[in-house]
């Protein structure tokens, strides 16, 4: 699919690609493909400070008073994603999910990493 995508990348090329499917899913299409679609590349990478308030403010606009991510695993957050948003957010949203599953009160390190790797995050 990225040879298709690539195949002829002057500006008046009107080659349109839709892909579709579940987040888990795009996730293990890769990035050098995903990154070719992405409007969110002009975006530049999150310093460690910016991931954390980022957690923070999705986590009150849920309604969430206390701390649910572990300093460490907002750390691991931040050092698995590169400080790259769109990376973060799944990360951080299914680690949400895999802490709710096991009962968790407290996300840690841990299961920050057991997502990433679940997930299948690429940083080519």
């Amino acid at each position: 699919m990225t040879r298709l995508a690539r195949f002829d990348p002057s500006p008046d090329t009107r080659l349109t690609l839709v892909l579709a499917g579940r987040a888990d899913g795009m996730m293990k299409l890769g990035e050098r493909l995903l990154d070719l679609g992405r409007i969110a590349d002009e975006v530049e990478a999150w310093e460690s400070a910016d991931t954390e308030n980022y957690v923070a403010a999705r986590l009150a606009q849920a309604g969430r008073q206390s701390p649910v991510f572990a300093r460490p695993a907002v750390a691991r957050l931040h050092e698995l994603s590169h400080g790259i948003p769109r990376r973060v957010s799944p990360v951080g949203r299914f680690g949400l999910l895999a802490g709710a599953g096991q009962a968790l009160q407290q996300i840690d390190a841990g299961v920050v990493e057991a997502v990433y790797q679940e997930l299948g995050v690429t940083t080519s």
